[in-house]
């Protein structure tokens, strides 16, 4: 099969990720496989190429109509066997015009009501989303939007060692804490890492503790001056954003992964902090964290937003070091069994072969009205800039 993974481009997260290990997958499978960046070229546009992968960026000009645009991008998806659309809204319009064989699968990455608005536009042209965690699905199909659309949960993968990676016993009673992620109050929670610090410094006199942050983001600054504010500039680091093999390295010196979101799709960080046993410190997320980890077992679950339970579980294993190799060596054994990135892939490979089997698809052959549409794309900026004149330019084009 010819398979394209569209995206809007290629940055530093966990959607890329997941990305790169399918690509991966699917061509050891014997598939030939294209990424295709629509917004623009992305940060990872470069270093997905250089690892051997086919990337391919078609984006609009400034004097291009987005119908013109739209027209133009779905010549080029026409060629593709199957289509992963990873929030990508603009591409759902153009499914009609692409051919009656072609198999689309839009994903649903993140508990966002914009991602779950965008899998559902044109759903008469695609044919199931994909949910990367039950709890998502669950989610999805409570909202009023939802219609018995056909839905498929496939939990994300990542790459496990066949060995327990940690080379040696930990010999050292001092702890390394990491967090890895956008740096963003709403959903990561990130100024609950300075309280939950300071929680465990008021509770025990120690210096055997340091956190590192890695991430940017529109909290960034807030989280400098929260640090500051609290005194714990020896205790955090803030390592701004790395690129993602250097972000495994720290991952795997690191004995604690920190995770204190208030929601997440499907939180990949901690998946890869056990791939490399180490020992994930998450929000305990109904149908989702809770999973994947067992308290105590292989990782810790706290309460959403709750300081005193982070804490808790840094004094306990501070207390208690030695519950570190074990519950490290459970949380790789965990990784391995069921979180590996080929199971993933199978699973969509799955999906695949069964939509062929029972396809109900026809395709419109017609364009969905785009918002707009008939504009210069460089005069559609400027009309978003303005909210007034948006309105104004919307009810003289496209509104009865």
């Amino acid at each position: 099969m010819y398979i394209g993974i569209v995206t809007y481009y290629l940055d530093i997260g966990g959607v890329e990720v997941v990305i790169e290990m399918l690509s991966k997958h699917f061509i050891e499978q014997g598939h030939q496989v294209e990424i295709i960046e629509t917004l623009s070229k992305g940060r990872e546009s470069n270093t997905f190429k250089g690892k051997g992968l086919s990337v391919k960026t078609i984006t609009i000009n400034s004097l291009e109509s987005q119908n013109h645009f739209a027209k133009r991008l779905a010549n080029s998806l026409k060629k593709y066997d199957v289509l992963l659309l990873n929030n990508v809204p603009f591409v759902h319009y153009l499914l009609g015009l692409l051919r009656e064989e072609t198999i689309v699968l839009p994903i649903l990455h993140n508990n966002i009501n914009e991602f779950y608005h965008n899998v559902l536009l044109n759903k008469n042209q695609w044919d199931s989303i994909v949910c990367v965690s039950p709890a998502l699905e669950k989610i999805f199909k409570e909202m009023k939007e939802f219609n018995n659309e056909k839905i498929e949960t496939i939990q994300n993968g990542i790459h496990v060692t066949q060995y327990y990676p940690k080379k040696r016993e930990k010999t050292t009673d001092k702890i390394s804490l990491l967090f890895v992620g956008r740096i963003e109050e709403r959903q990561k929670g990130v100024l609950l890492l300075p309280k939950i610090i300071s929680k465990v410094l008021e509770e025990k006199n120690t210096n055997k503790i340091h956190l590192k942050i890695i991430g940017e983001g529109e909290s960034l600054k807030a989280l400098k001056e929260a640090v500051k504010k609290a005194k714990l500039n020896s205790y955090i680091s803030i390592l701004g954003s790395l690129e993602h093999d250097k972000v495994l390295k720290e991952i795997h010196k690191a004995d604690i992964l920190i995770m204190p979101s208030y929601y997440e799709g499907q939180g990949l960080v901690y998946l890869e902090a056990m791939a490399q046993g180490t020992i994930p410190l998450v929000s305990h997320l109904k149908n989702n964290t809770d999973l994947v980890i067992q308290h105590k077992k292989n990782g810790f679950l706290c309460p959403i937003g709750d300081v005193d339970c982070f804490a808790e579980q840094i004094l306990y294993l501070l207390d208690n070091p030695q519950e570190i190799s074990s519950i490290s060596k459970e949380a790789w054994n965990t990784a391995y069994t069921s979180l590996r990135s080929e199971i993933m892939a199978n699973k969509y490979l799955e999906l695949i072969n069964r939509v062929k089997e029972n396809r109900t698809i026809i395709r419109s052959n017609r364009l969905e009205k785009i918002p707009y549409g008939e504009l210069p794309c460089i005069l559609v900026k400027f009309i978003c800039l303005n909210n007034k004149i948006k309105r104004k330019i919307r009810v003289l084009f496209y509104e009865d």
